[in-house]
């Protein structure tokens, strides 16, 4: 589950990439998925909001909200995958 959270947070982040936000690349930087999902996250809440926190759920709440303007409360992985696959097929029709 971790592998497809870490790639549809990356085919997320490249969408948002192509849109012209001035992202970092998408690649791993580390070798735990978990702590990269993270990393990801808090540079896209970073650029989107001008802020993150050090809560993964915080900060895909609020990238999540500011990309596609709906609410997804996170408690959970199974909450970020679902949300996170929800927003990246938003951006993707966008």
């Amino acid at each position: 589950m971790l592998q497809e959270l870490e790639d549809i947070t990356i085919k997320f982040k490249l969408r948002l990439i192509h849109l012209g936000l001035e992202l970092p690349p998408a690649v791993r930087m580390t070798i735990s998925l978990l702590k990269q999902i993270d990393m990801d996250f808090k540079q896209m809440s970073n650029v989107i909001s001008g802020s993150y926190s050090t809560n993964l759920f915080t900060n895909a709440e609020t990238v999540i909200l500011q990309t596609t303007g709906q609410w997804h409360p996170i408690h959970n992985l199974q909450t970020l995958m679902a949300a996170t696959v929800g927003a990246e097929r938003y951006i993707r029709n966008y």
